[in-house]
């Protein structure tokens, strides 16, 4: 089938985003302290923004329309596994913002450092 798009917060390079906190904690003794709160800055906007893209693509999967249905053949009612019955569902989207926002805090800022 089609070639999936690659996930920009987790398959590229802008990954390495989150661990730049990591980065600010190897160079404290020399660097003034500001440079490290603004790598922690940088993991944390990382983190936020991986978040919030989940978000829209769980709300986009979320609002796409089913296809018509037509005339030859009935229509089959949807089921629970299919993106199509979560239509707007706002449980969903928050999970999709919040599983990624929590873990890659913990993953990439709260425990390393």
């Amino acid at each position: 089938m089609g070639q999936e798009e690659p996930d920009l917060y987790r398959d590229t390079w802008v990954r390495y985003l989150g661990y730049a906190n990591e980065v600010g904690e190897s160079f404290r003794p020399l660097v003034p302290v500001p440079v490290v709160w603004a790598s922690y800055g940088v993991a944390t906007a990382y983190v936020t923004a991986d978040a919030i893209d989940k978000g829209r693509k769980a709300a986009a999967v979320s609002a796409t329309p089913s296809s018509p249905p037509s005339l030859s053949v009935p229509a089959v009612p949807l089921t629970p596994v299919s993106p199509q019955a979560h239509a707007q569902d706002p449980t969903r989207v928050g999970v999709a913002v919040v599983d990624p926002f929590v873990w890659q805090s913990l993953a990439s800022v709260a425990i390393p450092g």
